[in-house]
């Protein structure tokens, strides 16, 4: 299982990280599919990463 943020990826939109980064790319569920805007995109972020 693989893990993003404290109780999931929704844990990174309150941190002072995500507004200049968005969601750390290692919550990506396929590096190879998953870019620094997608995870600034709240709408996108969630079809890229793993969700827990």
């Amino acid at each position: 299982m693989r893990c993003c943020g404290v109780l999931n990826y929704t844990s990174w939109f309150s941190s002072v990280y995500y507004p200049v980064n968005g969601i750390p790319p290692s919550c990506c569920a396929n590096i190879s599919d998953c870019n620094s805007s997608d995870l600034r995109n709240a709408t996108v972020a969630p079809t890229k990463i793993h969700q827990q």
